[in-house]
């Protein structure tokens, strides 16, 4: 089997980017074609298939005269408007497998944090940048300079080699992850009865980061009980509650992060994802 991926392919940390590499991790030819348009083409034989990267990402392939839909919000797929409810699919985000690996901490001199927010604020997406606001100006009253908003709206960050960036991927961000001890998540419309949630849950988790994130009951169903999952939005009492437990339980907080990290690696990636699409399209022996 040959897939075709157009879209983003040519840079490593895109959505698109990482489907490409997941198909080949799963045995198939798999050639890029980039494009600077915001959705990605996947075609499998016969098949053709369509993956937009936003707030969203959504898959919609053709087999023959059939037509299907991915996306990862599953409250959508549930109720997809004018598409045929039997075409639409849920297909949750993860995370890049050969990035899922813990790093090294970053050296001395670089300012210590005990709480981070990695993520836009202001800058979120409309119907949430209140909330989201909301989060880091709690979190920043709470920790003062022992908060980390980093992202748009926060600061940047300077590396070994005294680079200041404003944007981290990759092997930095794993080490971002490893030189605090908690990440606050947050995901936009995140309710604790629905059924979509940010990639930076796989992402956190699977890079070797602690994250607390707001409580999603099927998120609990798909990865067990995590840090956070009694925290409901707007909660601000139990929020602090969670992070102050977990700052003063810091065995208990490592053991936690190693068995996130591991259920992560083990169910999330986004060969696991591209499994997933394949045998839902019956492409799998």
């Amino acid at each position: 089997m040959h897939i075709t991926v157009i879209g983003t392919v040519n840079q490593d940390y895109t959505t698109a980017w990482h489907y490409a590499a997941a198909f080949e991790q799963l045995g198939l030819g798999v050639e890029r074609v980039p494009t600077d348009r915001s959705w990605t083409g996947i075609e499998v034989d016969g098949l053709y298939s369509e993956l937009r990267v936003g707030r969203v990402a959504e898959i919609s392939v053709r087999v023959g005269i059939d037509d299907h839909v991915f996306s990862d919000d599953g409250d959508w797929a549930a109720d997809p408007g004018p598409l045929p409810r039997d075409r639409v699919h849920w297909l949750r985000s993860g995370t890049h497998g050969p990035e899922a690996h813990d790093s090294e901490a970053y050296p001395p001199w670089v300012p210590q944090w005990d709480v981070a927010f990695v993520g836009s604020a202001p800058g979120a997406h409309p119907e949430w940048a209140a909330q989201r606001a909301a989060l880091v100006e709690h979190l920043r009253e709470w920790f003062g300079e022992r908060f980390l908003h980093f992202g748009p709206g926060g600061v940047g960050l300077t590396d070994d080699s005294q680079n200041y960036h404003t944007e981290i991927r990759g092997h930095w961000l794993n080490r971002l992850y490893r030189s605090v001890p908690i990440v606050v998540g947050d995901s936009t419309l995140v309710d604790r009865d629905g059924r979509y949630w940010s990639d930076r849950c796989y992402e956190t988790w699977g890079r070797g980061g602690f994250l607390i994130h707001p409580g999603v009951t099927a998120l609990q169903m798909e990865i067990g009980r995590y840090p956070g999952s009694r925290w409901d939005v707007g909660d601000w009492d139990a929020l602090g509650a969670e992070i102050d437990y977990w700052l003063t339980h810091p065995a208990e907080r490592e053991e936690e992060r190693r068995v996130m990290q591991e259920r992560i690696r083990t169910r999330c990636t986004y060969a696991d994802r591209a499994r997933e699409l394949l045998d839902m399209l019956g492409l799998t022996e």
